[in-house]
């Protein structure tokens, strides 16, 4: 139950030298060979006591100091802890989990709700909503699990990939009244679940932070566009695809 036709990205991993590449050895004549080696003892030496200084001064402080890289990848770790408190702070002061203020948001993308009479009403049916959580949890927008699970199409009943935690922030979406619900009946008389975003929905998603935004967008938008993709179901092949309008 997801979208066809994206490309998979590629990322590259620790990459090697080219083979052949010479090792970096310096190699010395004999008589510049022992000035150097002299040279070396006495850096030896030099260290050595460095060391032993050093040694004898964490001993006196009570050992908490540690070698130069563990220093610094201490502080390394505080500036990014500092970075993600910020950032997670931006997204969670709605209260929400991260994925159910994407959740919320991309369903905020697809509806609206009419203010006046001559506005028009959006819903988006439960359906695409798990057409559109698979999706996110192919590209890592959504931290959720999923496993096939038996659907009704129509009248036809398939596996599909499921989300059943998506399923679930869904229902608590609804119980918060963040989302607004819809019965409806197909053609078929099969019972259909819309959702909607609310008043209190929007009035969450006001304190969203820019980086659920713009992953949500990644997502949903056809690339290099603020076109939505659509949700739409294939019947001869029998799987749903995200498309352009």
């Amino acid at each position: 139950l997801g979208g066809g036709g994206r490309a998979g990205r590629a990322c590259e991993r620790g990459a090697r030298p080219p083979a052949g590449a010479p090792a970096m050895k310096k190699v010395l004549p004999e008589d510049e060979g022992r000035d150097e080696e002299a040279e070396d003892e006495e850096d030896e030496e030099a260290a050595d006591e460095e060391d032993d200084e050093e040694a004898a001064g964490d001993a006196k402080g009570g050992g908490n100091k540690k070698g130069g890289a563990d220093v610094l990848g201490l502080d390394a770790d505080s500036d990014s802890d500092d970075d993600d408190s910020e950032s997670a702070g931006s997204a969670s002061n709605t209260g929400l989990t991260e994925a159910q203020n994407r959740l919320l948001y991309l369903i905020s993308l697809y509806t609206h709700a009419a203010r006046t009479e001559d506005e028009k009403e959006e819903w988006i049916r439960k359906q695409a909503v798990q057409v559109l959580i698979y999706e996110g949890i192919v590209l890592q927008v959504l931290d959720y699990d999923y496993a096939p699970s038996s659907e009704m199409i129509g009248l036809r009943r398939a596996y599909f990939n499921v989300s059943q935690e998506g399923k679930s922030d869904l229902d608590f979406l609804r119980e918060e009244e963040l989302l607004n619900g819809l019965k409806l009946s197909s053609k078929e008389y099969q019972p259909i679940t819309c959702y909607q975003i609310s008043e209190k929905g929007e009035e969450v998603l006001k304190k969203l932070g820019k980086q659920d935004r713009e992953a949500v967008h990644e997502m949903v938008y056809e690339p290099g566009t603020r076109e939505l993709l659509k949700v739409t179901w294939d019947e001869g092949d029998e799987v749903f695809y995200l498309v352009s309008a």
